[in-house]
């Protein structure tokens, strides 16, 4: 329990999750898929493409 404690501390802080869920959720219209903080979103967009390009 003490080591997974631990990776607790990195963890964003989800006051911020939680205000942009209160903006987009009652939004009429969003994007299909929506990613907070930014740097997540480029993120998952690089691993997208990597994946969407690999060959096996």
């Amino acid at each position: 329990m003490k080591k997974q404690e631990k990776g607790l501390k990195n963890q964003f802080d989800p006051e911020d999750m939680i205000e942009k869920m209160i903006e987009i959720i009652p939004a009429d219209h969003h994007k299909f898929r929506t990613v907070h903080p930014e740097k997540t979103e480029k993120q998952m967009k690089e691993t997208e493409k990597e994946r969407w390009d690999m060959e096996i």
